[in-house]
């Protein structure tokens, strides 16, 4: 791939892709996630993740058998109905249609080397983010806390909730950071292999995660899963969403959020949604297989909105086609005084464009969920990122961890404060993922062993307290496992498998 993306690096550089929509939305995102990069860092990141997304789509079209024009298969629109790439990924597809020859040239390699492969492979090896891994420097990873779960992993969390009553079939279960979906693939293997409706299994399914190129091969392993292991059509996009799991969750104690302007948004959004019984695709519009699209639809609109304000008031039209969310987005645009602009507009700032769009609709996106009475998840599962409470970004987002630990834990429970700094964001993920499923729901997590168990080789931090006060505020029971250093980088892991109490 390395040819292909020096050929892309060219075309962006030449079409000074940098100063576009695309690159800008796209490139405040990956500031967030990878903090520190040079400016060089991440125009040469934007352009490997562009070549990722090219190979992710060909792969889905393959698997498919789907579409015939290069330039479709690349871009997706071979696959369109399951909603696999990123939009800002796509930046190059307007200069194919211009007759940039170099762009052909890379779509006719990277399909043939995707159909070099065995279409079995994609069920049995998770070759897109096996070139994800392979392109994506390793310690620009594990920096920003990413550790790609072993299969035999995903088996094990599995096997030990069914141990512990956990039932898969006709179970709504969510991944909170999914990654590239294995644990998302893994759960509808069993779902289906326990004789599950398979489109039932394939909607009971719900995907979340901040880094966009893992949410589109997520969107992609789940629908060639289906067609490998059933035999026909995937039923439509998966749901799995871009987006943050931790605004998500704390959206009414999100720093930095005015709660004027959230519950202004909030109201305009959910009283369109409800109104309209049917909309988006046609169908019942609470259904599974529409929350994606309600999602990206809500960062449209704030897209579409953000652009208005930054443009001085030239008012720009919501990238969506759909008429429900064009007529959301003009009450918006007719409805938001301009103090709550300007509020809006301080907050995406903030946190550089993109970043903020993505924050907001993520924290939306939860009072939506409960407002369309979608049902609380039984099971959660997840390997999330690794990072200890101090060392998280000196930014809006680390500071609400920061002070929703110390007000939740050291405030109300008496956590010692240097358990607090010492404790990590997986154990925040742990105690969130608790709040949000069912009472006498299941959780399984992959945990630094560090911070979970107490017979694993590394020393008995303070941070372990936080992880055992999270346990002990949902009254869980249940068991954690030592795995040992299966990530291969010196921080030894275990699992976590527990069910919370009820009436919390």
């Amino acid at each position: 791939m390395l040819e292909e993306i020096g050929d892309l690096i060219d075309v962006a550089e030449r079409s000074s892709i940098v100063d576009s929509d695309s690159y800008k939305f796209y490139s405040s995102v990956l500031s967030g996630i990878y903090r520190g990069l040079s400016d060089r860092e991440l125009f040469t990141l934007f352009s490997i993740h562009t070549a990722i997304q090219m190979y992710i789509n060909t792969l889905t079209a393959i698997a498919l058998e789907r579409g015939e024009d290069p330039l479709e298969i690349c871009s997706g629109d071979a696959t369109v109905d399951y909603l696999v790439p990123i939009p800002q990924l796509l930046w190059w597809r307007d200069l194919a249609e211009r007759g940039e020859e170099k762009i052909l040239k890379i779509c006719l390699e990277v399909i043939s080397r995707a159909r070099s492969l065995n279409k079995r492979d994609l069920l049995e090896i998770d070759l897109m983010s096996k070139l994800y891994e392979d392109l994506i420097n390793k310690m620009l990873r594990y920096h920003s806390g990413e550790y790609y779960t072993p299969r035999w992993i995903t088996e094990l969390v599995i096997e030990r909730l069914k141990a512990m009553g956990a039932h898969f079939t006709d179970e709504l279960i969510i991944d909170p950071s999914c990654g590239s979906g294995r644990f998302l693939v893994s759960i509808l293997r069993r779902k289906i292999a326990e004789g599950a409706d398979p489109v039932h299994a394939y909607y009971e399914i719900l995907g979340l995660d901040i880094n966009p190129l893992a949410v589109a091969m997520a969107r992609a392993r789940l629908p060639v899963v289906y067609k490998l292991l059933v035999g026909s059509e995937p039923p439509g996009a998966p749901t799995i969403l871009w987006g943050d799991f931790i605004s998500h969750s704390l959206s009414n104690r999100y720093l930095g959020i005015p709660s004027d302007l959230y519950s202004a948004l909030l109201n305009i959004v959910i009283k369109s949604l409800i109104m309209r019984s049917t909309g988006i695709g046609g169908d019942k519009i609470y259904t599974a297989g529409h929350i994606v699209n309600i999602h990206n639809s809500i960062i449209d609109m704030l897209d579409s909105l953000w652009k208005e304000i930054s443009e001085r008031g030239s008012k720009v039209p919501c990238k969506s086609a759909n008429s429900v969310v064009d007529m959301i987005y003009n009450k918006i645009y007719r409805s938001i005084p301009q103090k709550l602009r300007n509020e809006f507009a301080h907050f995406i700032e903030r946190h550089g464009g993109g970043l903020g769009i993505l924050i907001l609709s993520s924290a939306i996106l939860r009072d939506i969920l409960k407002a369309l009475n979608i049902p609380k998840p039984g099971i959660a599962v997840t390997n999330p990122p690794w990072l200890e409470i101090n060392e998280l970004p000196r930014n809006e987002w680390g500071r609400t961890i920061r002070k929703y630990v110390k007000s939740e834990y050291i405030g109300k429970y008496g956590l010692p404060r240097q358990a607090a700094q010492k404790g990590d964001l997986s154990a925040v993920f742990l105690d969130l993922m608790l709040g949000f499923i069912r009472d006498r729901g299941y959780v399984g997590i992959v945990l630094p062993a560090g911070q979970s168990y107490s017979g694993s080789i590394t020393p008995h931090g303070a941070g372990k307290l936080l992880t055992y006060m999270v346990l002990e505020k949902w009254d869980c029971e249940g068991e954690i496992l030592y795995l040992g250093d299966v990530f291969r980088h010196g921080i030894h892991a275990s699992i976590a498998i527990v069910r919370r109490g009820g009436g919390l």
